[in-house]
């Protein structure tokens, strides 16, 4: 049975290891902020890859401790349609207890305005970690003036190469699994200012291949003679909703990542699937400029808190 902290105990939080067994209690937790990438069960465990994340289901509410990969003390997120106020301040003062400051970060910006208006707390938009979300409908045509760029490059693509195809990418086998870790190996060799990040990044794409059936994670690809040229993770959520955990492709063919994006738009769209979520872009500049090229439709946005006290809770 789930332990659950209840508003007003003086009790510490019972932090516990994200596992796909807490799919549930997680979901309801995190409420309408599902669709936000930081609180994705997926993101959670795929992305766990020093088995430090950690989760606590508070007043109805989820808080999440997981490792910060760009260095410095843990990152501290809340989500939920609780009392997120209350919850807020029972956070920090339990992980305050362990040393850490007390900030609470990739907080949903609709949080964060609720948690500014109780003059308690500081908040600061960060747009290094929001969300870009595409319409479905618009990346399966490409169409309009925004995608020029993208329509251009997948044109040229099927006039040098007319037959190519996407294709489903069965993770259940090793063929799938050895051809993906190859062409990330490929892009991390590619891309030498990267590497630190690709070793994280192989590690959770691992961990995300170990646990496809579970989590719902499916994979889809375009190859040319046996060599996997581009490949995407991705995940149906709710709702109309859908998630691009992990997208990789092999740069010298032009062409191929557009057209690997417009073929699962496609594919998403026979699904009933309406945005998909194309994550955050970590304040890299070459992945912004990546994400912000698909005309993002909406912006989901994430916010630092923090505590106005500097004392004890």
């Amino acid at each position: 049975m789930m332990s659950v902290a209840r508003r007003g105990s003086h009790a510490r939080l019972r932090w516990r290891p994200v596992a796909i067994d807490h799919r549930a209690a997680i979901r309801e937790a995190v409420g309408d902020y599902v669709h936000w990438s930081d609180f994705n069960l997926v993101s959670l465990i795929s992305w766990d890859v020093d088995s430090a994340n950690r989760f606590a289901i508070v007043d109805g509410c989820l808080a999440i401790r997981i490792s910060n990969y760009a260095g410095g003390e843990e990152l501290v997120a809340l989500a939920g349609v609780g009392d997120v106020a209350q919850v807020a301040s029972t956070l920090v003062d339990d992980v305050r207890a362990d040393g850490h400051s007390g900030t609470l970060s990739l907080v949903p910006a609709p949080i964060a305005v609720i948690l500014e208006g109780t003059g308690r707390f500081t908040a600061a938009l960060e747009p290094d970690d929001t969300d870009y979300v595409l319409d479905v409908e618009r990346l399966a045509s490409l169409q309009g003036g925004a995608l020029a760029t993208r329509r251009s490059a997948v044109n040229r693509l099927l006039r040098d190469w007319p037959e190519a195809r996407a294709t489903a990418i069965d993770l259940r086998f090793e063929r799938g699994q050895n051809a993906l870790r190859r062409l990330v190996v490929q892009w991390a060799t590619a891309n030498p200012e990267s590497a630190s990040r690709a070793e994280d990044e192989l590690v959770a794409i691992q961990r995300a291949i170990a646990h496809a059936g579970p989590l719902g994670i499916e994979a889809i690809g375009v190859e040319q003679d046996g060599r996997l040229l581009a490949a995407i993770l991705f995940e149906v959520t709710t709702d109309g909703w859908s998630v691009l955990h992990f997208d990789k492709c092999d740069h010298r063919t032009i062409g191929v990542a557009p057209f690997l994006k417009r073929e699962l738009a496609r594919h998403l769209l026979t699904r009933g699937v309406r945005w998909l979520n194309y994550e955050q872009d970590l304040g890299l500049e070459g992945l912004r400029t990546a994400k912000q090229r698909y005309a993002p439709a909406l912006l989901l946005e994430k916010a630092t808190v923090t505590p106005r006290f500097t004392g004890p809770g």
